[in-house]
């Protein structure tokens, strides 16, 4: 699996972590589940990994924000996180994760584009 994800500090950090080629249907696939999963707690933070993630198997044809998007507005408690830290480190990952912090600004989600994970960690700890 492409994406998963860990709960910790009783549902207050979410850490996702994607790797090799993410499509909507991964991240679809652990909204999903997040949403389901008892342990997320309303008003976590969630740290992103996705450095492991390059421009070869991003195929940004494929993947579509607009379902993503529209699942977290309907259930705005489980699935947006207070803060956002994205950690990518790829040029064309960074630019794709650019495109979500601009269209997450109307679902209230405050987010960041780091290119490290400890510094993601202490922004979110902010």
């Amino acid at each position: 699996m492409p994406i998963n994800y860990t709960v910790k500090d009783d549902g207050a950090f979410v850490h996702i972590r994607a790797e090799g080629r993410v499509t909507t249907d991964d991240v679809l696939n652990v909204l999903k589940a997040m949403e389901k999963d008892s342990r997320v707690r309303s008003g976590h933070v969630t740290l992103y990994d996705a450095s492991r993630v390059r421009s070869k198997d991003l195929d940004l044809e494929d993947y579509n924000f607009d379902t993503a998007l529209e699942m977290e507005k309907q259930n705005p408690e489980k699935l947006v996180a207070r803060k956002l830290a994205i950690v990518a480190l790829d040029l064309k990952v960074v630019v794709h994760a650019m495109r979500y912090q601009l269209l997450a600004e109307e679902i209230g989600e405050k987010t960041a584009i780091f290119n490290d994970v400890h510094e993601a960690t202490l922004w979110l700890k902010l």
